[in-house]
């Protein structure tokens, strides 16, 4: 066969694979497996699988600073089981791998943005306070440490997080 009618060929097979599969219902094991040789054939969309990695990325990169920031404490909150990035690091130096993150995290964003056609003022403008507040914060948590800072930088972590996925879901849909 040819690559035209491999790819057809494949697509028609999945689809009635799927169908078997949709009218077993819910099982406790796979019935079927499917194996592809030469599977790069049939990806559709080199650019797809491009927006998927930088949108995998970027979803890894706010989680991670959810989880960074949850482990900056006080030199005077810091546990005896040695758990934290700031015992690690040392306070000043786990709000600097922090602010990087912030970076990496934007970029990424902004990657992925740019690689669904997201790009407008609104998402830019947005995305850009979003991490200027969260930098903002972590500088004023280096300047005065407190716990009320340390919550304060928690919940601008999580304001940002939120703020830039649902800046790419109402564009995607149209609400931007």
């Amino acid at each position: 066969l040819g690559r035209d009618e491999q790819i057809i060929f494949v697509d028609i097979m999945s689809r009635k694979i799927f169908e078997r599969a949709r009218e077993r219902g819910v099982v406790d094991f796979p019935q079927e497996y499917i194996i592809i040789d030469e599977a790069a054939i049939f990806l559709q969309d080199a650019e797809l699988n491009t927006i998927f990695w930088l949108h995998l990325f970027f979803v890894f990169s706010c989680s991670m600073l959810i989880e960074f920031v949850r482990k900056i404490k006080l030199e005077s909150e810091e546990s005896t089981g040695k758990d934290t990035y700031s015992w690690y690091f040392g306070f000043n130096r786990s709000l600097l791998v922090y602010a990087l993150l912030v970076v990496v995290s934007y970029s990424l964003f902004m990657l992925t943005a740019y690689y669904l056609d997201l790009l407008n003022w609104v998402v830019i403008l947005i995305a850009a306070l979003l991490t200027i507040q969260l930098l903002l914060t972590i500088y004023r948590h280096y300047l005065m440490p407190t716990k009320k800072g340390e919550g304060l930088l928690i919940l601008s972590t999580l304001l940002a997080y939120i703020g830039l996925h649902l800046s790419i879901y109402f564009t995607i849909s149209g609400g931007a």
